[in-house]
């Protein structure tokens, strides 16, 4: 019972973050778009104009932590989705670790990407 109590209140915070998580995204998706996109009018969008913008560190750590969100609210959905489909409890945990890794790896990747604009 109470086992079932702390899964409970750790669903709901998960689901808190996760709708945190959305309004994150709405923010750093909004600010991400404006920059490359209307902060200066009238110029052509090139490799070069982009990669200007990206040797910035405020936009990287921007787009970092637009990755970091869409990850975490990507996966956590991925996971409620399986698990409401009927994965047993005794699984959980499992597929849990599994997108934490596939998490950390594509932040990883993303990282490594953004990084080298620097």
């Amino acid at each position: 019972m109470e086992a079932e109590k702390k899964m409970d209140q750790a669903g709901a915070w998960g689901w808190l973050a996760q709708r945190l998580a959305a309004a994150l995204i709405l923010v750093f998706l909004g600010i991400h778009l404006w920059v490359l996109h209307f902060a200066v009018i009238g110029e052509r969008i090139t490799f070069e104009r982009v990669g200007d913008r990206l040797a910035s560190p405020w936009f990287v750590a921007l787009d970092l932590a637009l990755l970091a969100t869409i990850l975490y609210h990507a996966l956590y959905g991925i996971r409620g989705i399986i698990i409401d489909i009927g994965l047993g409890p005794g699984a959980r945990a499992g597929l849990t670790w599994s997108l934490v890794l596939v998490g950390v790896a594509g932040f990883a990747l993303g990282f490594l990407a953004l990084v080298a604009f620097l």
